[in-house]
């Protein structure tokens, strides 16, 4: 570790998980001081470019999204050192460096940071919330995503998004963020620096930051990096931190002088300079890397501190507003770039982008004024450019696989060591855990080759390999292999002879073909922040390999496998196919990164091989084969309905393997009279394999190629396809690449508005592209010639003219989603799933097949669903779909909402119309929940042998909040808060003690909260039927909405179609417990009472108040107790030093006795129900 006294920490992992889980705000300023300085550096933002400030709500936004950057554990990620351009790396604690935090989604999306809960929180509003909820419990706040909301036209969620990255860059201007830093709240406190600044936020501003920004400006850039950059490099180059004081060349003091009772180092600004160090010890020479004991403090003073937040503040906020700035700009071009993709998108695409509004609120301008600062140079910062993040543009989709695990080694161990933890005892296997401070061995087994990246047909095709380089036989019983987030656990078993593969497969047998697997696993790799590591049968770490935040080799581009080196180093298979399963590895290439891992990290000691560039329609097209081009005409639009103007159209599809280039190319059309019309194609046209290109005769913004002045004529013509541009002859058999000739009296049935589509070809058999072949291409040509017969084409009423931007044909559906959950809470039911960004997800109710509702149409991994019928079931469907319209196969889940009651028993307690008891249970009060963050009080209304109706949908004074009588509700009386029983139609349930009193309106006819008892509630029904077996009831639950103009109001929130059936029985209830510690007070001589005190029994199942007591005694001396039942008598009870009689204090009996003879005292408890608690006996005794 790089600090003062070169001290490595040595920390076991459950501290470590104990630190993350307890501490989130060490490893930045506070949240609230990031809340501060995000709303000043809004302020700023909008001062210097007042053409387009960001208003108050807005603002709110940014601030709050600041403020959740700093949810556990990405605060890990908020490190950036320039000078070695990484993340946090001491040896104890790592993370992913901020700058490439900042643009990586692969990284936030990782595992881990999904499945962790929110642990700061918001300071938004329910409404407010409301317009980020897309966003608001996502992982992805990267800039990229920022942008991509904006040009969709969601302000709001682009706000909150870009908030999370001023907050990275307000890290940045923190040293102990920039001087690799982690300053552990245990070692010494922390960091000073930060432990000072805490003190400001918005209730207590920095009030003199404001002016110290007279006269500044924003401080602007070209690129994110650039800020990253400069706000690092100056908080690097001039500052210093606790533990990292002599650990860089710079800064350095540039004079020492004494102030007051110390020393300090200072340090020139300008015509200013401020203090730098506190050098103790001073003897007239400064030597700052031997002799002077240096420290960032002395007792009773701060003044080092101050300097640097006077300086460090201000450059957050320049830096801060000059980010803003860039943003905007950014986001512009992307909104502009978004409009016109949108355009061009299939149909499918775009109605599934549809969802909502997409626009709203006003457009920002762009921002003219410009202001540079001459900041850090290159020379000061050094950067490298290894950690450099994936480039992605706003309209690209990832191909990334889902389930990624993030790549700190720290965080995930404290995670994983917690879930070791909840592991079953009665577990058969007990497996390692991943964390480790173990280093591997790299003996006997060792991880040879991984195909992390699948293969050319599917992601999923997933292998692991290992190598037995023991020289001798090994037993394999009891060895693993785990993931980093621990989804993929392998126990091994059988023997491998020394030199033997070991294959370990994904899902089944078929991810890699010709060799068997040894062993078949479940769990996705991911292609970045993830790991592997092998264990022996001691847990001893054999080997270990980890993607931080990219795996060290491998392509993804090409599916080439990441192949061991014989010095443990890793390099890409070099040769045909995609990698050496069960066989001696490849000579191999160094890695290169061709999207999503394989990146350029961990490459000492590796060949340098040149990369060998593909042929340019390898390039084009994943399924590129030796297979030449075959372009055909696929669809044609030759009379639409209504006018033609601007309508018509002709498709070509390339059925061949190889990329087509059609730039000297001409379409030509020949009317029945002879007449030749054509146009040529342009310079850079061309079809990839099994792909399209549109030509439209008019304009329109999906037309690859655009003839403006052509026409089809509408009742017949041919379309000759040439690879020249000369005039086809009409006196002789044209020479064409394709022809497709149509006669509207040959084609029976043909309505204006059809096309004309080339048939597909599943299985080598010519049939319709309609349908089950709508994504089979259109290859079909059986006359092997240009020119193809009539049956190789059919109408289409919806025509689907297809552009270069439309996915190939054919290809495979999506896989069925995997993990789909569905999770019901009160009055929502939560869905997520393992999603891929490329994909629509379309999510349905299914629970009336009949009349299924899309829920939600969405390329996210989760949704919502409000409900507001409970205790029932719901079933719900999912499917992904592409791009261009192929659908995976369907995923159901069936999932129940409970009732808000744990349990309800209704029946006859006593004889008359109001015997009738319902029992209510419930796990916490109040079990029913408020509506849209009102509460106060709630009103259950039961139905007798019917649904629980939706209106009314609401009850207020007027109506006594109440139903009508007619209803069909039964009828029911209670303590009120005000006193008595009132009798009404629905029950009032107030949430606190506070909400029941005598005041007047709803509180007074409110449920007395003193009978709330044991979790239940117990109100009376009121009816004159007999009930039977057969009755039941339902419930409607209302909520306390509105109170004003002399009215208070409730909202409908849910129905309970749970029947609640009529019991013919009493329900078994508990007897209450035996009256505790009897104690004979004294004797009255006068009365000739003795008076017996005891603690009053409770009831598990009853109200304690509603309990009687019983007494006996007998005077028989010499002989036992005769307490026979006929001889109980009820007790009373008197007050005690002015406190009347109370089940919940002791209770004291007064009992009549004669003075000259011996008792013996029993007393009982009985419930409401007729049960009796033991006896509690006490004496002989005799005054």
């Amino acid at each position: 570790m790089e600090n003062r006294k070169h001290l490595r920490f040595v920390i076991p992992v459950l501290v470590l998980g104990f630190f993350i889980l307890n501490t989130p705000n060490v490893f930045a300023y506070g949240v609230e001081t990031h809340a501060f300085l995000t709303k000043e550096i809004a302020d700023f933002y909008s001062k210097n470019f007042a053409n387009k400030k960001i208003n108050a709500e807005l603002a709110q936004y940014l601030v709050d999204g600041s403020r959740l950057e700093d949810n556990l554990p990405r605060y890990m990620n908020h490190f950036y050192d320039p000078v070695n351009d990484r993340g946090l790396a001491d040896g104890i604690y790592r993370g992913i460096a901020s700058k490439v935090w900042s643009q990586n989604p692969d990284a936030q999306m990782a595992l881990l940071y999904r499945i962790l809960p929110q642990t700061e929180a918001s300071l938004l509003t329910a409404m407010q919330i409301e317009k980020i909820q897309p966003v608001f419990n996502q992982t992805d706040f990267t800039w990229e995503k920022a942008i991509e909301l904006y040009a969709k036209g969601e302000n709001e969620q682009a706000m909150f998004a870009l908030g999370h990255i001023l907050h990275l860059i307000e890290d940045v201007s923190v040293p102990d963020h920039t001087r690799n830093d982690p300053h552990p709240p245990f070692d010494g406190g922390g960091s000073p620096y930060e432990n000072w600044t805490a003190k400001f936020n918005l209730e207590n501003p920095d009030k003199e930051l404001v002016t110290r920004m007279g006269g500044k400006k924003p401080l602007l850039a070209d690129t994110l990096d650039a800020y990253f950059n400069a706000m690092a490099g100056y908080s690097n180059n001039n500052f210093y931190s606790r533990d990292s004081i002599k650990n860089y060349e710079l800064p350095k003091p540039d004079y020492v002088e004494k102030d007051a009772n110390y020393n300090y180092g200072f340090k020139k600004d300008g015509d200013e300079a401020y203090r730098l160090v506190v050098v103790k010890n001073y003897t007239g020479k400064y030597d700052w890397h031997q002799d002077n004991e240096l420290s960032l403090s002395s007792p009773g003073t701060d003044i080092v501190m101050q300097d640097y937040w006077s300086r460090l503040s201000a450059k957050a906020v320049q830096y801060g507003a000059g980010v803003i700035d860039l943003f905007f700009k950014e986001a512009e071009k992307a909104r502009d770039e978004y409009l016109a993709s949108e355009i061009k998108k299939p149909m499918f695409a775009r109605v599934a982008d549809a969802v909502g509004s997409l626009f709203s609120g006003e457009r920002v301008k762009t921002i003219d004024e410009v202001v540079y600062e001459a900041g850090v140079s290159k020379a000061d910062i050094s950067p490298k450019s290894q950690q450099e993040p994936p480039k992605k543009s706003v309209q690209s989709s990832s191909s990334v696989k889902p389930d990624n695990a993030v790549a700190l080694a720290s965080v995930a161990d404290a995670v994983n060591q917690a879930s070791v933890a909840e592991t079953p005892k009665a577990a058969p296997f007990q497996f390692c855990s991943f964390s480790t401070a173990k280093t591997p061995t790299h003996q006997n087994l060792i991880i040879n080759e991984v195909a992390w990246m699948g293969s050319a047909n599917s992601a999923n095709d997933e292998w692991i390999e290992l190598k037995n380089i023991s020289g001798e036989e090994i037993d394999l019983s009891g060895w693993q292999v785990i993931d980093l987030g621990e989804q993929i656990k392998i126990q091994l078993s059988g023997k491998l002879p020394a030199g033997g593969f070991y294959l370990l497969e994904r899902t089944d047998d078929s991810s890699v073909p010709g060799p068997s697997a040894d062993q078949i696993y479940v769990g996705a790799l991911s292609n970045a922040g993830e790991g592997l590591r092998l264990f022996n049968k001691n847990c001893d770490l054999a080997d270990e390999v980890f993607a931080s935040p990219d795996w060290p080799a491998g392509d993804n581009a090409y599916k080439k496998t990441m192949e061991r080196a014989a010095d443990f180093s890793w390099r890409n298979y070099n040769g045909d196919g995609s990698g050496t399963p069960k066989a001696e590895n490849s000579p191999g290439t160094a890695p290169v990164n061709n999207g999503g891992g394989g990146a350029n990290q961990n490459t000492a000691n590796q060949p340098v091989v040149s990369q060998t560039e593909p042929p340019a329609e390898q390039q084009q097209s994943s399924s590129a084969t030796s297979e030449p081009p075959k372009v055909l005409i696929s669809e044609i639009l030759f009379d639409a309905d209504g006018s033609d103007v601007g309508k018509e159209f002709i498709e070509l599809y390339n059925a061949g393997g190889q990329a087509a280039d059609i730039s000297g190319w001409s379409i030509q059309h020949v009317s029945p009279s002879g007449a030749v019309t054509k146009k040529n194609f342009e310079a850079g046209d061309a079809i990839a394999p099994k792909s399209f290109f549109l030509i439209w005769l008019g304009t329109d913004a999906r037309a690859d190629l655009t003839w403006s002045s052509g026409s089809l004529n509408n009742t017949g013509a041919t379309i000759y396809l040439v690879d020249n541009t000369i005039a086809v002859s009409t006196t002789s058999v044209p020479v064409s690449v394709d022809a497709a000739s149509y006669n509207v009296a040959d084609l029976p049935g043909f309505l204006p508005g059809q096309s004309l589509e080339r048939k597909a070809v599943p299985g080598g058999v010519c049939a319709s592209a309609q349908n089950d072949g709508e994504f089979l291409g259109n290859g079909c040509d059986t006359g092997g010639s240009a020119g193809s017969p009539q049956g190789d084409w059919e109408l289409r009423t919806a025509p689907n003219p297809q552009n270069i931007g439309s996915l190939a044909e054919p290809r495979l559906a999506p896989e069925a989603v995997e993990n789909f959950n569905a999770e019901a809470s009160q009055l929502s039911i939560n869905f997520n799933w393992d999603a891929d960004d490329s994909l629509i997800y379309e999510l349905r109710n299914i629970s009336d097949p009949a009349n299924p509702i899309t829920i939600a149409t969405t390329s996210d991994d989760t949704a919502t669903l409000a409900i507001k019928e409970i205790g029932r079931d719901y079933t719900f469907s999912i499917k992904a779909t592409d791009s261009g319209g192929l659908s995976s196969s369907v995923v159901e889940k069936t999932v129940f909402a409970p009732s808000f009651f744990s349990g309800l028993d209704f029946y006859r307690l006593s004889d008359g119309p109001d015997g009738y008891r319902l029992d209510l249970r419930y796990e916490a009060y109040p079990f029913v929940p408020n509506f849209d963050g009102h509460g106060g009080y709630k009103i259950i209304i039961f139905y007798l042998n019917k649904d629980a109706p939706v209106i009314p949908d609401t009850l207020a004074t007027a109506e006594n909040w109440q139903p009508d009588s007619s209803s069909g509700a039964l009828q029911m009386t209670y303590r009120a808060c005000a006193g008595g029983y009132p009798q009404r139609f629905s029950l009032i349930l107030p949430d606190t003690q506070g909400n029941c009193g005598t005041d007047g309106g709803v509180m007074n006819s409110a449920f007395d909260f003193k009978f709330l008892e044991d979790n239940r509630l117990e109100p009376t029904a009121i009816s004159d039927s007999n009930f039977s077996a057969t009755d039941y009831l339902t419930a409607a639950y209302y909520t306390f909405y509105y109170s004003g103009g002399g009215s208070q109001g409730f909202k409908l929130i849910a129905v309970d179609k749970t029947k609640n059936f009529f019991r013919t029985d009493i329900p078994i209830n508990q007897p209450p417990t035996i009256p505790g510690n009897l104690l004979i007070e004294g004797y009255d001589e006068a009365s000739r009472r003795a008076t017996i005190s005891f603690d009053p029994s409770t009831d598990p199942d009853g109200l304690d108040r509603f309990i009687e007591y019983g007494y006996n005694f007998t005077n028989a001396t010499g002989t036992e107790p005769d307490f026979s039942e006929n001889s109980w008598a009820q007790a009373s009870f008197v007050a005690v030093d002015g406190t009347e009689p109370n089940h919940e204090f002791r209770l004291h009996a007064r009992i009549l006795i004669n003075p000259e003879l011996t008792y013996t005292f029993g007393f009982r408890a009985r419930d409401e129900y007729g049960n009796y608690s033991p006896v509690a006996t006490i004496g002989p005794y005799k005054p």
